[in-house]
């Protein structure tokens, strides 16, 4: 039970160190990053306003026997659902994107700082060995 907390806390900490080495590739695109965490924002509010609305819809509507109302609080329903659709979509294509550029500014520094090594560094290393560690 204790090597487990032990293990979880190296692994937390080896998840941050990775994290902290990761910031400066997002920090070029953070205005794809806002506009993804508002998507994500707006998805989530959507997501919380839904059960609201049908307790609003069975507390007071059905139970008044308000059939007006009911139709109103129904199609408030869709409009908030298709909105949560809408930004779930919207939140999705924009994280794939979003990671996609981060691993192709990863992979141009990787690509640079390969073409820079020096020629001794190519005879004593294996070109083979060189992709592999770079790949991993």
């Amino acid at each position: 039970m204790m090597m487990d907390t032990i293990e979880q806390d190296e692994s937390k900490k080896r998840d941050l160190r990775l994290l902290r080495r990761l910031l400066p590739f997002l920090r070029n695109h953070i205005f794809l990053a806002l506009v993804t965490l508002s998507f994500m924002l707006i998805w989530d509010i959507s997501g919380v306003i839904y059960p609201y609305l049908v307790k609003l819809g069975i507390d007071r509507d059905i139970m008044k026997h308000d059939l007006i109302g009911l139709q109103y609080t129904a199609l408030l329903l869709l409009v908030v659902l298709a909105v949560s659709f809408i930004f779930q979509v919207l939140f999705n294509y924009a994280v794939q994107y979003l990671g996609q550029r981060i691993l192709l500014d990863l992979r141009m520094d990787l690509f640079k700082h390969m073409v820079y090594l020096s020629n001794d560094y190519f005879d004593k290393t294996s070109v083979g060995s060189t992709l592999t560690n770079i790949t991993n």
